[in-house]
């Protein structure tokens, strides 16, 4: 993966890795926790990188993200962390601090894994959500099938957060999964792309 380190206006990586995208808001509050998510798209090989750029420049959909991170651990960013990105939707979380809050973007950092998620296997062969056949790999975890979340997009993660963590002074506890805050209507990142994932317990 590329340095990570703060270049100032909340951006973090090298122009190189950074996607336009307008989809986003003024931030009223300090950034409190990361929600960690995955991108639910269908399987493109390597990564879905031309399918991201459509979707950051896409302003009919209302949603957005802070970082992208790709399959081979490369790390893309949309939205400036000094800006609120679009990734939470109706949720709520209580923080460390026992602050209870609800329209988590307000507080918070986005992180997408570009990941399938869920599958389901029929007649030997993995579906995903869309209903499209999957052509990479699948992991049983629960009793269900899932893309697994690889070790360089992990690895990724975690120095990702580190930094973020160290910049905002964000608790671990406040590292969590879009499941955690939107419970019911959210799964992801799926047990595979958990916060416990990452190693710090």
């Amino acid at each position: 993966m590329q340095s990570i380190y703060d270049h100032g206006g909340g951006w973090w990586v090298d122009e190189d890795y950074i996607i336009p995208c307008t989809k986003s808001s003024k931030r009223k509050y300090a950034q409190q926790m990361i929600v960690l998510h995955w991108t639910a798209a269908p399987y493109k090989g390597s990564g879905n990188l031309s399918r991201i750029r459509r979707w950051a420049a896409n302003t009919d959909d209302k949603s957005s993200t802070h970082f992208v991170i790709l399959r081979g651990g490369e790390i893309y960013q949309l939205v400036s962390t000094d800006l609120v990105a679009w990734h939470a939707g109706k949720s709520e979380w209580t923080l460390s601090s026992g602050k209870h809050v609800t329209s988590c973007n307000n507080y918070s950092l986005g992180i997408d894994y570009d990941n399938v998620g869920p599958l389901t296997l029929k007649d030997g062969k993995y579906y995903d959500s869309y209903g499209g056949e999957h052509h990479g790999a699948a992991v049983e975890c629960d009793g269900k099938w899932y893309e697994p979340i690889s070790e360089a997009q992990l690895w990724a993660c975690r120095v990702l957060c580190d930094a973020l963590r160290s910049k905002y002074s964000i608790p671990l506890q406040d590292i969590v999964g879009h499941r955690d805050v939107s419970p019911g209507r959210k799964i992801d990142p799926g047990p595979l792309g958990d916060p416990s994932q990452l190693g710090w317990y």
